[in-house]
Formats: structure tokens, C-alpha cells, sequence
């Protein structure tokens, strides 16, 4: 299952869950597709074109493997200008073993920025089913079970992302803090919450 977050004006978070039926050795890949040069730095693959860069933030222990499209059609991007039109491929990796219904996961933030400014975005993942996103000093929670949400709130979303002064739930109809109830819904929303603002916008 993919699951995809976007923090409007920050980063696309990915979530890619995969579930055991049977116990055994697994050999995971998750593959990327984009265009420009491509570096690989610790945890971080980014591709420049023309002073601007996309980069691609991975949590966990993955290898990182980065190769040019074979199969990929360059006739389509011949016109393109900012960047030759060669699709490089990336590829990310990991092997574990699992259990029937035992869970695995590749955590991915996806962020663009000017080639001179790279901005210190990381993230961090210690179970399949949520991420922490940290840019500067503040980190965010990206969650995609609702047992995963932090005390004292609890919820029934299907996902969400949390901040100190932001709540984003998708596919919700309940939201407390302790014992208070912040929202309750006959069924299910979208809604963000500006905490400071004491606001909720739904969609």
C-alpha cells in the first residue's frame, strides 16, 4: 500500500507498506524514476537540473542503487531543457524476514530546493507504520495507524501528520485530546486543525 502526504510548500512524505501471507525471507525494492544529475550522499538522493534540485530523503537502512533507464523512452524528453534525457532509475533495497501479517515499510521524503540552498531536511522511522519529518529544530509525525498518534491524543484517521501548531487527518470521524473531544463526525472527513488559530478547515 502506498500512502503519500503532502505538507503544502514543504515535501511529499511516501509510506510504502508491504505485509507478509506467508514467513520468510524477503527481498524488498522500491524504485524511483526522474531526470538530472544524480548524487547520493548518506541518506539523501538528489537530482540537480539547471540550479534546481529534487532530493529524495529515505529513512532506515536501505542500499541505494542509482542507474541510467535502459528501457526508458529519451526520444520523449529530447526537448526537454533542463536536463539531458536520460531517466535515471533509482533503486532502493532491503532484505528482512517476516512473519505471516508482519510488516515492512520504505519511508521516503520527497522536497525540492535551489542547488545553492539545500535545505536540512531528515527523517526518521522505527516502525513500519509512521515517520518523523525534522526540518530545523521541530519535528513532525507522519502516521498511518491511528494506534501509532502520540498521548494524549487519540483519533480513528486513516493517516495524518501532527506538529505542535498543525493536525492533518485523512479519513476521520473522531479527534481528543485526553478526556477534551475536538471533533466528532457522523462520517468520515479530511480536516486540518491550526491549533494556534483555534481553526479547522475540511475538505
Amino acid at each position: 500500500t502506498r500512502n503519500i502526504l503532502w505538507v503544502k510548500g514543504a515535501f511529499f512524505a511516501v509510506l510504502d507498506e508491504m505485509e507478509a501471507l506467508v514467513e520468510g525471507d524477503y527481498a524488498l525494492r522500491c524504485h524511483w524514476h526522474g531526470l538530472g544529475k544524480a548524487t547520493v550522499v548518506g541518506r539523501t538522493l538528489t537530482l540537480e537540473q539547471n540550479g534546481e534540485s529534487c532530493a529524495i530523503v529515505h529513512a532506515g537502512d536501505l542500499n541505494v542503487r542509482v542507474e541510467d533507464d535502459a528501457d526508458g523512452n529519451r526520444r520523449l524528453w529530447a526537448e526537454y531543457p533542463h536536463a539531458a534525457p536520460v531517466i535515471q532509475r533509482i533503486c532502493q533495497t532491503r532484505s528482512t524476514r517476516l512473519r505471516p501479517g508482519g510488516r515492512a515499510a520504505f519511508h521516503n521524503v520527497i522536497h525540492t530546493f535551489p542547488s545553492s540552498h539545500p535545505r536540512g531536511l531528515a527523517c526518521i522511522a522505527d516502525t513500519p507504520t509512521h515517520l518523523f519529518v525534522t526540518e530545523g529544530t521541530e519535528p513532525g509525525l507522519f502516521f498511518v495507524d491511528a494506534e501509532a498518534v502520540p498521548a494524549p491524543f487519540t483519533t480513528d484517521a486513516r493517516m495524518g501528520w501532527m506538529k505542535q501548531d498543525r493536525i492533518a487527518l485523512v479519513g476521520t470521524t473522531s479527534l481528543k485530546m485526553g478526556r477534551t473531544r475536538l471533533l466528532e463526525a457522523t462520517g468520515t472527513v479530511d480536516v486540518e486543525f491550526d491549533l494556534p488559530g483555534g481553526t479547522a478547515t475540511f475538505s
